[in-house]
């Protein structure tokens, strides 16, 4: 959706918010962190209620996005405390036991990329699929009870200043399978002003960015773990982990290898014949600039040419030029991969609904995405 008018009122508030709402849990922080994120990866969940004029946002995105962030925190080994005195073992979050016997699992069977590779793919072992079922439900409930409950309260005095609950979460049964499109279709939607939604998709970088949520978030954890001997370089590893998985580059690297030894693998961007020589695997959208290692943002390109490239984003106006390449890797794709790779442009590009139509739908999304990218947030546009 397009992005609305944007006082500095609201920009001026959010600020505020961060600096003077109380919090003994850097819950506020992750909050909008993952919100903020929510609403510059994930425009197409995004839906404005006329009436209302705000905009609707599915909790389950902010839930994935804080698996992610609190993974680390809970590994085995160091207690890193996440509130003041717990670590003397009281006051404990509600959710330390449930997600340290996450990480107890998957530390054994991968790590944090294993774990979110196999939530996003609806392939979590049984072993731990309902611990992980029971800590979705923790985590959801604690986003809306807590921090979604108490933001903006030291301006307003009132509950739910900011965000408003809107469709109530459904239950997770135990014939469900677990994946990322579960979360967002059963953990209910919230909604915030159609103002702050502007300020969080186009100024949301300088908010997380130094000297703001992250910054004080880094703070908060060190306050609160002075006397445990952990180390400010030990905290930010953590707070700086991230699921990448080579797993996931290396399926369609395989595809494309294999056609690029019949003669039948071409540049994307050039159009030049490739060998095993010249092949590299380049995302579409830099995965240093949108983490993303889908299969539909991954193609074919001369080693040169992805060089030239980099961690620019393609110029609209080329991708459209190029289109009908792209959408020949996502045939390719789609025919060897078909589960995978409907799951992930469905959730990355399509916003939940894969249709006949899903290749001209899922390529103006990513038109989309690249002008925002390069209008809106400013990084450099490339064309070959």
């Amino acid at each position: 959706m397009n992005t609305l008018s944007m006082p500095s009122d609201t920009f001026s508030s959010i600020n505020s918010i961060i600096e003077r709402d109380k919090t003994d849990t850097p819950y506020k922080y992750s909050l909008l962190q993952s919100v903020i994120e929510c609403c510059q990866e994930y425009p197409q969940y995004a839906s404005l209620n006329q009436q209302t004029r705000r905009i609707h946002i599915p909790t389950g995105l902010c839930v994935a996005k804080w698996l992610i962030y609190y993974y680390p925190f809970f590994l085995p080994g160091t207690f890193i405390a996440m509130k003041k005195g717990e670590r003397n073992g009281n006051r404990q979050i509600t959710f330390r036991p449930l997600f340290q016997e996450v990480c107890q699992y998957y530390e054994k069977h991968g790590g944090l990329s294993v774990f979110y590779d196999e939530l996003v793919s609806g392939n979590v072992s049984g072993e731990i699929r309902d611990t992980l079922a029971k800590l979705i439900s923790q985590i959801r409930y604690t986003i809306t009870d807590n921090p979604m409950r108490h933001l903006g309260y030291s301006q307003t005095g009132k509950e739910y200043s900011v965000f408003s609950l809107e469709k109530k979460p459904a239950a997770i049964k135990k014939s469900d399978t677990l994946s990322l499109q579960l979360l967002i279709e059963r953990c209910g939607s919230f909604s915030i002003s159609s103002e702050l939604y502007s300020v969080f998709r186009e100024l949301g970088g300088f908010i997380i960015g130094s000297g703001c949520i992250a910054q004080k978030w880094m703070e908060f954890l060190q306050r609160q773990n002075t006397d445990s001997g952990i180390t400010d370089g030990e905290l930010m590893e953590r707070f700086s982990m991230y699921p990448v998985s080579e797993r996931n580059v290396s399926d369609a690297a395989k595809l494309f290898h294999e056609h690029s030894r019949t003669g039948a693998c071409s540049c994307v961007w050039s159009g030049q014949r490739l060998n095993e020589s010249t092949l590299a695997i380049d995302h579409l959208l830099p995965f240093a600039v949108w983490r993303c290692n889908d299969l539909w943002n991954l193609i074919p390109s001369d080693t040169k040419v992805n060089l030239r490239k980099s961690d620019s984003i393609p110029n609209p106006l080329f991708l459209r030029e190029r289109k009908n390449e792209i959408l020949e890797c996502w045939d390719l794709l789609y025919a060897l991969y078909p589960e995978r790779f409907e799951r992930e442009i469905t959730v990355g590009l399509l916003g939940g609904v894969f249709m006949d139509n899903w290749k001209e739908r899922a390529f103006e999304r990513l038109c989309e995405t690249a002008r925002y990218l390069t209008e809106v947030r400013g990084y450099a546009d490339w064309r070959n």
